[in-house]
């Protein structure tokens, strides 16, 4: 039985189907070809190097490909790297699926799309209710599959819905007892702040981002959001009020004009958006580098956590 990526070990060897996410042809300092890569299934993903690679090589490696191989893991600056021995392209005999090797939400982006959908049912504000609706499903093809981001937190296939719903269970929970915020607005802050993400990020055929688009270099997903929202809730005839609150809403919500936010919040539920966007985040690459650590260690340093070593204190 091949192990997966999140059980490699420094020291061992190791064979096994993997998905290649990226590669490419580099050449050192001496002048000697090698392949950088980043080799995935569905526990994670690691970097790898073939050594003395030439050209032909980087024809197995290509981006959506599955390779076997086997290889050494060693450590790189504090992260697990592995160095390929051998590898070959897969065969048909070898029956190897590639949805089991895309790391992805823990439930069908469909699900998590439709419980987003009962939230909107919730709603009380009838423009805000509307507004919602009419954008989710004009790309809920896209929204099923997206990740939330092209590394970090929720860089997974239909990480984007995963997160949008994971913040409205923690958004009604936070309504409860902060009552002086709007439940139905905050709700859209959430459903829609990322939303242009799918025209930010370029997808794969592995459902992952390969790059970032055009758009999303010139632009970036804040300000196509704040455009859409204007846009489509004109289109409708909402309140100019609702289309305002919730463009400043994403406008916000990166807090830091660094982060990409010229404004900062100016109302309660624009706060609470930046932080509970920031809490699933950081739950979630928390949970991640715990998983991914034996108990009663430390995990490789996490750049989206200040490269801290997460420690795994294994009590559930």
């Amino acid at each position: 039985m091949f192990k997966k990526i999140v059980q490699f070990e420094i020291g061992e060897d190791i064979q096994g189907f993997y998905l290649i996410r990226r590669a490419e042809l580099r050449t050192t300092q001496a002048g000697k070809k090698y392949i950088d890569a980043t080799l995935i299934d569905n526990s994670g993903e690691i970097n790898a190097k073939l050594w003395g690679a030439e050209e032909p090589d980087i024809k197995i490696f290509g981006e959506g490909d599955i390779v076997k191989l086997s290889a050494r893991v060693n450590e790189w600056n504090g992260q697990r790297q592995l160095s390929i021995k051998k590898y070959r392209p897969i065969s048909a005999n070898d029956e190897v699926n590639i949805e089991n090797f895309v790391p992805s939400a823990p439930q069908k982006g469909e699900l998590y799309f439709d419980l987003i959908g009962e939230h909107v049912e919730q709603m009380h504000n009838q423009d805000i209710k509307r507004l919602c609706k009419a954008i989710m499903l004009d790309r809920k093809e896209d929204m099923v599959v997206y990740p939330a981001a092209k590394s970090n937190h929720h860089a997974i296939r239909a990480g984007l819905v995963y997160h949008i719903y994971r913040m409205l269970e923690v958004a009604d929970r936070l309504c409860d007892v902060y009552e002086t915020a709007n439940r139905d607005l905050l709700k859209a802050g959430i459903i829609l702040h990322d939303y242009c993400k799918m025209d930010e990020m370029n997808l794969n055929s592995m459902g992952l981002v390969s790059e970032y688009s055009v758009k999303g270099n010139l632009l970036g997903h804040i300000s196509m959001g704040v455009n859409l929202i204007e846009k489509k809730g004109e289109e409708l005839h909402v309140d100019p009020e609702i289309i305002m609150l919730i463009q400043h809403m994403i406008l916000s919500h990166h807090y830091f004009p660094e982060y990409g936010s010229p404004k900062k919040p100016l109302f309660i539920e624009a706060e609470l958006l930046h932080h509970i966007d920031v809490i699933d985040a950081a739950v979630y690459d928390f949970s991640k580098a715990a998983k991914e650590t034996k108990v009663g260690d430390f995990s490789e340093p996490v750049w989206s956590l200040d490269r801290r070593r997460v420690y795994n204190h294994g009590l559930k």
